[in-house]
């Protein structure tokens, strides 16, 4: 009986912060935001992926789903502060693939290094040290 009010809690939760999200999504949809603040990097990256958007207060983050959790960028003052992560909007727009490198944009970063030299992880063992034969991982 008791796990059952508990899923039954965990279910009406879900849907309230469902219908909320939902609702949030439709006002934002309706609004324009000049390039460089947070509502703007918020609506085309909703238009390119289910991003989470964590908030407090006026503090918001955006977190990418379809590309590994990635921090694109945040704020410290609403939809109409400034967006402090950097956007690759051709990359994000572009259906094509790079073969060396995809530079999607992001506030996070993580360089796993080093880029070259003998104990590079960017290049296949034994491959020459040039350009093309570099590849990040996907």
């Amino acid at each position: 009986m008791k796990h059952k009010n508990i899923s039954t809690i965990i279910i009406l939760v879900g849907i309230l912060t469902s219908c909320n999200m939902k609702e949030n999504k439709n006002q934002l949809e309706s609004m324009s935001f000049e390039k460089g603040t947070f509502g703007y990097d918020l609506q085309f990256l909703q238009s390119k992926d289910s991003v989470i958007v964590l908030s407090n207060g006026d503090a918001h983050v955006i977190v990418s789903v379809n590309y590994q959790g990635k921090v694109f960028t945040s704020t410290a003052n609403g939809l109409t502060g400034t967006s402090f992560g950097w956007i690759n909007y051709e990359a994000l727009n572009s259906n094509t693939i790079a073969p060396q490198i995809n530079a999607y944009g992001g506030e996070d970063r993580l360089w796993v290094g080093p880029e070259g030299g003998q104990f590079s992880i960017f290049f296949k063992p034994g491959s020459e040290m040039k350009f093309e034969n570099w590849q990040t991982p996907a």
